[in-house]
């Protein structure tokens, strides 16, 4: 039937491929008693010596030389495989046993489409011996996989892989992980990885489970993602921690839950396969032991919420994560973190499912030192910054239990209610919380102790806090002040005090309280008194002169410049005394007292200069557009003449503050004429004013000078000189004037002092 070429080529084919030789040596007679296979068309099939055996050895050197025999094969040897492959498939019957699926796989290809469809039904049939079924396998996963063999056997593959998904051992499992990781297993159908998946969760290995996974995930295929691989996904999640972790791992690149999933067959009870999953993984968010698992269960659900809300199931899928959620919180901050992200994206009524249990977690960890505790608060706030206005009964119902949470023991002293007044700037942040605001006033004040201080200092920051929404000022401060008050009979002023200075210019506050500001002013703290400058402002200030003058001196000591806000209103009750202070002491703080030293007298403005010291630019700038200015620069002239020491800095910087009239030259030139130490001290005001307008200097200054510098020791000399540089024509005018008076060594010493000092 064959000619030798042919029938020799298939025997060294034959001999090149051991592993299906064994097959073959399994049902072989001894060497010495077998014949040649290219012997087997001629005599083999007449005489029926091991008819099984030569089939088989045919078979195997067919596959070795498939590809070959199927690309570049002449018509001759085509119709001799032909015919060999025609022959084999009528033997199939005669033989006495089966023979390995797997071998018969080439025929697909070689056969002539008459035998084609008995190669296919002997095919179909996974092998019962484990071995051989994974040979089989093999061989048809080798099929091209977009051929129509492929599609003819892929229910039996599917067969074979979720038969082994459910019944597979370990070593089944170490095979297939084996055979996966050979490049051809890209193109593997979807149960050949949930099989995988399957078998990994069952053997609890988790090393499988991840590299499954990653096949899944780098795959082009999409339909990898298959129900198959989802079903062997959910068993994972069931698994030990090392695979749980393992399949959320996986389930990390996975799309989101779909209806188009369908049901999960392999549960008793009918539902669909995303809504298992998601339950799965809510359970591993409620129960497991291993944080990182659950915050990466958190991280999956909190992704899956929208798509969950599109399945057929979403309400029992909505209630299985508020549920775990919920329960999750009660454990760790960041899974408090994650509930918040989940509460975002559920529906109402499973979000105030959640939100209630939330709350009830709170009552053990109301401790501003507790992470969880602030964790639960941040959460439970936003919920109510979301919820406003509720649309549902249940909404409502879990705005009050969460308000209710977070005000509970708000007037104890306790960490509890630390923790409620911690919370409570946040609170007001919402709708419920300023609806809240009123009644919590009521329960606050209601809780100020008469007789401890340091108890009821706890309490006044949440009342100031309430008190800055107007409704619940204008209705509770009456009768917080009337309860405040009380601590003053007890030694507590200054507690009550503070309070009353925040409200100081509510009429609330009145006289009897402003007299306790007097009496007590020694004993109050410096925060306080800046509190109480709003006084200021009230008109009962004026028969209260103790107070006025406690207010103005703490003003005088303030070194900040908000306080001076209140200077102006000190003004028109200060006296005359404390207004010079105040203008002193203002500098650049309150520009507004520059209007009101328009209408105060010279000795005022003097005194203010002196007052002021070595901060006199201030005042100056301050006061300059003043009517009196010149005059109070001319008494202050002669405050600084008289003094002591000499200051030059401040008395210049007067002289150039100056109109520089003729009166205030005047004034310097008179001063020349006093005695040495006055006219040497008058010279430094005589140079500022010169530096500063030297065109107007008076005609008759000469007259003035001459008998100052006649007189002059050469100390004045020179620094009259020295004045008169920027003028040296009035300068050498001066000197002329001296002519005659140069005889004595007393007089010629002042004259080249005085040309040393005016360089001429």
């Amino acid at each position: 039937m064959l000619i030798s070429f042919e029938a020799s080529t298939l025997r060294r084919s034959a001999g090149g491929r051991s592993s299906m030789r064994d097959s073959f040596r399994r049902r072989s007679k001894p060497p010495d008693q077998v014949e040649p296979v290219h012997h087997f068309p001629g005599r083999n099939r007449s005489s029926g010596q091991d008819l099984d055996n030569a089939v088989a050895a045919a078979l195997e050197a067919l596959g070795s030389t498939a590809d070959l025999l199927t690309v570049d094969a002449s018509d001759d040897q085509e119709q001799a495989v032909h015919a060999l492959s025609d022959c084999i498939v009528r033997q199939l019957e005669r033989l006495i046993l089966p023979l390995p699926s797997h071998l018969l796989v080439p025929l697909l290809t070689l056969s002539v489409p008459a035998h084609l469809s008995r190669v296919r039904e002997v095919l179909q049939s996974v092998p019962s011996d484990v071995e051989e079924a994974r040979a089989w396998a093999i061989a048809l996963l080798a099929l091209p996989p977009e051929g129509e063999e492929s599609d003819f056997f892929a229910p039996s593959l599917d067969a074979y892989f979720n038969s082994i998904a459910d019944n597979g051992d370990s070593r089944e499992m170490t095979f297939w992980a084996t055979e996966s990781r050979h490049p051809a297993a890209n193109g593997w159908p979807a149960t050949a990885f949930g099989a995988l998946l399957a078998m990994a969760a069952r053997h609890e290995d988790g090393d499988v489970m991840l590299h499954a996974g990653e096949l899944i995930t780098d795959s082009q295929e999409n339909h990898h993602w298959d129900r198959a691989v989802l079903l062997g996904l959910l068993e994972g999640l069931a698994s030990s921690h090392t695979v749980r972790k393992a399949a959320l791992e996986v389930l990390k690149n996975a799309p989101d839950p779909s209806v188009g999933w369908g049901e999960s067959v392999r549960d008793s009870d009918a539902s669909y396969l995303s809504t298992q999953l998601v339950q799965a993984v809510a359970h591993i968010l409620d129960e497991d032991d291993d944080h990182e698992c659950q915050l990466a269960a958190a991280k999956l659900i909190t992704r899956w919420v929208p798509a969950t809300q599109q399945l057929p199931e979403a309400e029992m899928a909505a209630q299985a994560i508020a549920e775990a959620a919920a329960s999750a919180a009660g454990v760790q901050p960041e899974l408090v973190a994650s509930a918040d992200g989940i509460l975002q994206q559920l529906p109402e009524e499973p979000a105030a499912a959640c939100t209630t249990a939330l709350s009830a977690h709170l009552a053990e960890h109301r401790d501003v030192n507790d992470a969880l505790g602030i964790a639960l608060r941040d959460t439970l706030i936003s919920y109510l910054r979301r919820s406003a206005p509720a649309t549902c009964e249940a909404t409502k119902n879990a705005v009050e239990v969460c308000a209710a949470a977070l005000t509970a023991d708000l007037e104890a002293f306790a960490p509890a209610g630390r923790f409620a007044r911690n919370a409570l700037p946040l609170l007001l942040t919402t709708e419920c919380g300023r609806d809240m605001a009123l009644p919590l006033a009521q329960r606050l004040i209601s809780a100020v102790p008469p007789n401890d201080g340091a108890r009821a200092q706890e309490l006044v920051p949440s009342l100031h806090l309430l008190f800055e929404y107007r409704v619940v000022r204008e209705s509770q401060l009456p009768p917080a002040l009337q309860r405040l008050q009380q601590l003053v009979g007890y030694g507590h002023a200054a507690v009550a005090l503070d309070f009353a200075a925040h409200y100081v210019i509510d009429p609330a506050v009145d006289v009897n309280w402003l007299n306790l500001f007097n009496t007590h002013w020694a004993d109050l703290p410096q925060l306080t008194r800046t509190r109480a400058l709003p006084a200021a402002e009230r008109p009962e200030l004026a028969s209260i002169s103790a107070l006025r003058d406690n207010l103005v001196n703490h003003l005088l000591e303030s070194e900040e410049a908000e306080p001076w806000h209140y200077a102006t209103q000190l003004w028109s009750l200060a006296s005359a005394d404390q207004q010079s202070s105040l203008l002193a002491y203002a500098r650049t703080r309150c520009p507004a007292l520059g209007e009101y030293a328009a209408d105060a007298d010279a000795e005022l403005l003097s005194t203010a200069m002196v007052k002021s010291g070595d901060q006199i630019d201030g005042l100056l700038a301050l006061i300059a557009d003043a009517p009196t200015l010149d005059d109070a620069v001319m008494l202050y002239f002669n405050h600084c003449v008289e003094q002591p020491i000499w200051s030059s800095t401040t008395a210049t910087a007067a002289a150039r503050a100056t109109s520089t009239s003729e009166a205030v030259w005047n004034h310097v030139l008179t001063l020349m004429g006093e005695d040495q130490s006055s006219a040497m001290r008058a010279a430094d005001l005589l140079a500022a004013l010169i530096e500063h307008a030297p065109d107007r200097l008076p005609a008759d200054a000469i007259l003035h000078l001459t008998p100052v510098l006649m007189n002059a020791e050469p100390d004045l000399a020179r620094e009259l000189g020295r004045a008169l540089r920027p003028l040296p024509r009035t300068a050498r005018k001066l000197r002329k004037a001296m002519d005659g008076r140069s005889s004595t060594p007393a007089q010629r010493a002042r004259n080249a002092a005085f040309r040393e000092g005016s360089g001429i």
